[in-house]
């Protein structure tokens, strides 16, 4: 979720009403609204300031960052489940200095999956069916 800077966030306003009462409300949005026209561009923007801003000594994962997302999607691959592992750690670890957090990993590797596995309790659906869909496609 991207904050936006509160002279931004007053342009994302919004009047509410209950059915039956007069009263409207004006309600403000501090993040950034996924369905915006403008979301896609903000996301890969806000990533590649991420990597530039936290990502110094890990040259590679901040061209992981640079090049292997989709919106909010991290697509890669390595040759070695270490790689991988290596990799996906510098590459989380840039990315939660600034707040965001990955989560839904899926590898064909039962280590990689040990590693990145979902540790808060909830539900992570690994497959081995590899009928899986990335980015609405199978």
């Amino acid at each position: 979720r991207i904050r936006l800077k509160p002279e931004d966030a007053r342009h994302h306003r919004f009047l509410w009403s209950e059915k039956g009462k007069s009263e409207i409300l004006t309600f403000q949005i501090d993040r950034l609204t996924f369905g915006d026209a403008s979301s896609p561009f903000i996301a890969n923007l806000t990533l590649r300031r991420t990597a530039d801003d936290h990502g110094k000594g890990h040259q590679r994962a901040v061209e992981a960052i640079y090049e292997n997302f989709y919106v909010d999607d991290y697509l890669d691959s390595t040759d070695t489940p270490g790689q991988a592992i290596d990799l996906g750690r510098q590459v989380k670890a840039i990315l939660e200095r600034a707040g965001f957090r990955l989560c839904k990993w899926l590898s064909n590797s039962a280590i990689v999956r040990d590693e990145f596995g979902d540790k808060t309790g909830s539900e992570t659906n690994f497959t081995t069916d590899w009928e899986t869909k990335v980015l609405g496609v199978k």
